[in-house]
């Protein structure tokens, strides 16, 4: 009867494979793969359509534009590539047994979200920061328009767009870092105060 039961709990090994998180393990490693490989898809299409509509109506300023657009992207691609795969292989490289086995997981994703958000806002601010030293705070205004999130860093010279977009970026890493500690710890590990001894 017994061996009988157990024949027919065909979804014990998945569920078990769940519980020391060897599938969310698999299932996260393989996304961020993905992520990095859209990354990738979505910068290429994107460099046609710029190069496309320039095509039409090319010259000395838009080209300017253009370059500073693409090597922009270039940048996003090679800093998301790097931490997408690199945290993909962390997560594979975690131990497959553990007590806690969704802890670490949820830690480097926290990272990596994280690192990805202030690489773009690092980039933002320095793209806003270039253009507005070397063609002037119009040209700025007008290729802001087409980077999401640009607009925060106008309106002040190059360099102090450049400077806010680092403290945010570095306050956007140190949030998602201490994040991801607070969940591999939630113990508070802060010494308590001592109390004073009774005469």
């Amino acid at each position: 009867m017994k061996e009988a039961i157990e024949k027919f709990l065909i979804l014990r090994p998945f569920l078990e494979a769940m519980e020391d998180g060897s599938v969310f393990r698999l299932v996260f490693s393989w996304f961020m793969r993905i992520q990095a490989a859209m990354s990738a898809l979505v910068v290429l299409f994107g460099s046609y359509l710029l190069w496309k509509t320039l095509g039409k109506g090319l010259n000395a300023k838009t080209l300017f534009a253009a370059v500073f657009i693409q090597v922009f992207m270039l940048l996003w691609l090679f800093l998301v590539g790097n931490i997408l795969l690199i945290r993909a292989n962390r997560l594979q490289e975690l131990p497959a047994k553990s007590k806690l086995p969704m802890t670490p997981i949820m830690s480097i994703f926290v990272k990596s979200e994280g690192e990805i958000f202030a690489s773009a806002i690092f980039l933002i601010s320095l793209f806003i920061g270039l253009i507005s030293l070397t063609a002037g705070a119009g040209t700025a205004n007008l290729l802001a328009m087409s980077i999401p999130g640009s607009s925060l860093f106008l309106g002040g010279a190059g360099f102090m767009a450049i400077f806010y977009g680092s403290i945010i970026s570095l306050m956007i890493v140190f949030s998602a870092y201490y994040s991801a500690e607070r969940i591999m710890n939630p113990v508070d590990t802060a010494p308590a105060p001592k109390r004073r001894a009774k005469k």
